[in-house]
């Protein structure tokens, strides 16, 4: 499940963008389109410049499920490295301020219009060192 908060006026095509992620926020439970769930909101901010000279957000909504076959478990394994279901099961639960000011490559795809607005989705989050981020637009991280 994807989300944003970006609105644009022109037809989205798909890319990646360097990004760092600001926040991190717990939800609590939210009903979605399939029932009540517990949620976690990641928030970007990528290296576009939007029409008011501010920097593009982004936001992605995962279900809040730390078994290592959910999305948000396989996106923080592929983006930092990190398993979500030992941390939970050593430290009782989750930091998420830790990934607060962790830098990403984020595929971002073309969302729904309404009312005439293109919404985009982030589709992937990767680490800057992951191999597939030579294949992008990224610029990798440098040691």
């Amino acid at each position: 499940m994807a989300n944003t908060t970006c609105k644009s006026t022109k037809p989205a095509t798909s890319e990646y963008v360097n990004a760092v992620c600001v926040a991190v926020e717990d939800m609590g439970v939210m009903e979605p389109a399939f029932g009540k769930k517990p949620m976690v909101k990641f928030t970007f901010e990528s290296d576009e410049v939007n029409g008011f000279g501010n920097k593009r957000r982004l936001t992605r909504l995962f279900h809040n499920h730390t078994h290592p076959l959910s999305a948000i478990s396989q996106t923080v394994k592929t983006w930092c490295d990190r398993c979500l279901a030992n941390e939970k099961e050593y430290l009782g639960a989750i930091d998420w301020e830790s990934f607060v000011d962790k830098p990403a490559c984020i595929k971002i795809e073309p969302g729904s219009v309404k009312n005439g607005e293109h919404y985009d989705n982030i589709a992937e989050i990767l680490a800057l060192n992951d191999d597939e981020v030579e294949k992008t637009a990224c610029e990798p991280k440098k040691d």
